[in-house]
């Protein structure tokens, strides 16, 4: 439908203009002195629809035939980030390159849309290629929360030996979505420089096609929940995104009150987008090659717990099957404990080889994630030595702590110190900091990070973890449930008398730091009951006291993990 509105708008408006203003005026607007000599056909309609929803410079309309420089496209990019609803932020003083202060260049760097070209250098003169205009263009989706779902399959361009390997999924996406085009005969020209007419209309395209896209509402906040939840007195890591997934599955399966509470808290406008996003971050997550992240999701059904012969229900089974890549199984009272905890062992690789201990329940749902990835930079392992770590308590352990110095992006404020250690594949991040605070939202402070030369040290630790979450999540907001006889869950079986509720949800979690890298896994699982039954002197981060630390997708603004360690072990 926003297609074929799109295609009558743009024909009405180059019958209007070509009425009202003639074979040669642009716009009414001298000001502008922008002519239909100076545009191409093509492009003249997109031009229009860029003027009128302010997102486009009058440098670049002036210039619509020159090459445009990668500042001016970080301008063009900006504004359509406001024209699409992007939020204001504040930036950090620290400002992340030497050869320019321009502050859309900033903002598009610290919203990961925009890279330097070497150590602290942007090169903004140097001129914008296609494909690096449709990966910026790609990170800009992603920064907005915009995550389309495409059947076509993959294209194969004449050109595709051409296309840098960083720039091909962008490049497909785009052209899929109908954003960036070819130049006939199969061809998409990725290292040809763009012109300000090109980076104008393929701005205006990607607006025309999002304007209305329904986004899911950023999650951040229910990790910040629950993470204040969490407990003081031990060491704790928990997954957001685990306990999220497994929930969703459990809200496509309820109704009334059970379902707007668990959407509620879980901070979810439309389930059926969510639904998208959790297949989008599934197929993405297992296409890394750089890093290991696998989502892993079954869902559980005991035969011997009711006595009536109760199903899944097919249409709540499909949901699970497409968009969760859903494992689907009828186990018995004999065989359930060992038939999950082998699925959890497997999908964990080891590192968590258990969940249940019992078959107490008519359904189960499980969700899975493993993650491994190496330090972007490793630590030299002859530099690690015990140091000191003062614990919560004030007791002086001996641990071994990680040493090295070098670039890193960096946070400090009232007490607050932060910093970024990316992984291999450029993509993911260990976010430790040194903070009393648990009521600080850190992911709002990410975007004022900056690069900044540091002395970095912090212990090798290794952390198990596991919870009840019932609790918890009561208090958050899921109430209904968890109630006997109110609960609304009838949506996953076949026809069944009784009511349905949640009995429990548990959560279990593992990660290592070492020298390489990370190593961390997590499962959550809930039960389905049935009623009555050297430039600059370096700052110096050092890690030896309690500090809280994140894994993020940087790319889709996901925590995968959160953890506190404040005990050694």
């Amino acid at each position: 439908m926003m297609k074929k509105t799109v295609s009558l708008i743009l024909t009405i408006c180059i019958i209007l203009t070509l009425i009202i203003s003639g074979p040669y005026t642009f716009a009414e607007s001298t000001e502008d002195n922008i002519t239909f000599e100076m545009s191409s056909e093509w492009a003249r309609a997109w031009l229009l629809i860029s003027m009128e929803n302010n997102l486009v410079s009058e440098n670049s309309l002036n210039n619509l035939k020159e090459m445009i420089s990668r500042e001016e496209f970080c301008e063009l990019v900006m504004k359509l980030y406001t024209g699409l609803g992007g939020k204001d932020f504040p930036i950090n003083k620290m400002l992340p390159f030497s050869d320019t202060t321009n502050i859309e260049v900033i903002r598009a760097y610290h919203l990961g849309i925009v890279e330097g070209t070497g150590e602290g250098v942007f090169n903004p003169h140097g001129h914008v290629t296609r494909e690096q205009m449709a990966v910026m263009l790609h990170r800009l989706m992603d920064s907005l929360g915009i995550y389309p779902i495409t059947d076509m399959q993959y294209l194969d361009f004449a050109d595709e030996s051409d296309i840098s390997e960083y720039a091909k999924s962008s490049i497909q996406l785009l052209y899929k979505v109908g954003v960036i085009n070819g130049l006939g005969n199969q061809l998409i020209a990725p290292k040809s420089h763009a012109t300000h007419e090109e980076a104008i209309v393929m701005s205006a395209r990607l607006f025309s096609e999002f304007e209305d896209f329904e986004r899911v509402v950023s999650d951040e906040l229910f990790d910040l929940a629950l993470n204040r939840l969490m407990p003081t007195d031990k060491n704790y890591m928990f997954s957001p995104l685990s306990i999220k997934m497994a929930l969703a599955m459990a809200a496509n399966g309820a109704n009334g009150a059970t379902l707007e509470e668990i959407l509620k808290t879980l901070n979810i406008s439309d389930l059926a987008t969510f639904n998208d996003l959790a297949l989008n971050l599934i197929q993405t997550y297992s296409e890394n090659e750089s890093v290991k992240l696998n989502i892993a999701n079954s869902i559980w059904l005991n035969k011997d717990h009711h006595y009536e012969e109760v199903s899944f229900a097919e249409s709540y089974q499909n949901v699970i099957e497409e968009y969760y890549e859903g494992y689907s199984q009828v186990v018995d009272n004999a065989n359930a404990v060992d038939a999950i905890n082998g699925w959890v062992n497997e999908k964990t690789n080891g590192k968590i080889p258990e969940l249940i201990d019992n078959s107490e329940f008519l359904a189960f749902l499980a969700n899975a994630i493993y993650f491994k990835g190496d330090w972007a930079v490793q630590f030299d392992e002859m530099l690690t030595a015990d140091d000191t770590f003062t614990d919560r308590n004030n007791t002086e352990s001996q641990m071994q702590f990680m040493n090295q110095t070098g670039y890193f992006e960096y946070f400090e404020e009232n007490g607050l110190q932060m910093v970024k250690l990316p992984y291999k594949d450029g993509k993911t991040s260990m976010y430790i900091a040194l903070t009393d605070d648990r009521q600080i939202d850190l992911t709002q402070k990410v975007t004022e990070m900056a690069s900044k030369r540091v002395q970095l040290s912090i212990p090798k630790f290794e952390v198990k973890f596991e919870v009840e979450l019932s609790d918890m999540l009561k208090e958050m907001g899921i109430v209904t449930a968890f109630k006997e006889y109110d609960a609304d869950l009838k949506g996953m079986f076949t026809e069944i008398s009784e009511n349905t509720f949640i009995s429990s949800v548990v959560h279990k979690t593992f990660i290592n730091v070492d020298e390489f890298g990370t190593e961390a896994a997590a499962v959550t699982g809930i039960s389905v009951g049935v009623t009555s039954m050297p430039t600059d002197e370096p700052v110096v981060f050092k890690a030896d006291r309690p500090f809280t630390y994140i894994i993020r997708d940087d790319v889709n603004n996901e925590i995968l993990f959160m953890g506190e360690f404040a005990f050694a072990e």
